[in-house]
């Protein structure tokens, strides 16, 4: 927004304040096809904001729902390499690998930071991946399996 003065940009500001901070008070009720759940409790002055739907349904996809959990993201102590990588995988191979990654990328932004660097790892070779890269997804999918409830907290104190 551009003015000669900084009257109409104020206004502007104080009614978008006013609007943001009514829509914050008001009681939230998500859309019927959103991926995130928010509960809220004003009186203790917390809100939950987690994907236990989503996440469910993208094991399920995936036939990971019944998998051995594993304790970390990523296999220790291994990393993956571009010269791993297949320059023409095949489409279904490839189709999976991408669906895997891009799935993994919005638990990322929405509840599940902690799943980053793996995200990171992964998302470096959709282009070309190949059965060790698909192994680490797979990997990845095992560890989310075990914490697919987890939500974030945020309260009034922290």
């Amino acid at each position: 927004m551009v003015s000669s003065s900084h009257v109409p940009i104020s206004r502007y500001l104080t009614l978008c304040g006013h609007a943001f901070w009514t829509l914050l008070k008001a009681p939230m009720r998500a859309p019927y096809n959103t991926t995130s759940e928010v509960t809220r409790d004003m009186d203790k002055g917390t809100t939950y904001l987690s994907q236990t739907h989503y996440a469910k349904e993208f094991l399920r996809t995936y036939n990971f729902w019944n998998a051995t959990p594993r304790l970390t993201p990523m296999q220790p102590n291994k990393r993956l390499n571009k010269g791993d990588c297949d320059k023409t995988p095949a489409p279904d191979f490839h189709r999976r690998y991408h669906g895997i990654v891009g799935s993994l990328g919005h638990l990322v932004r929405m509840t599940r930071p902690g799943l980053a660097w793996a995200y990171c790892e992964l998302s470096k070779y959709v282009q070309s991946p190949l059965k060790n890269h698909m192994l680490a997804a797979e990997h990845v999918l095992c560890y989310f399996r075990g914490t697919w409830s987890e939500t974030i907290r945020y309260s009034r104190d922290s």
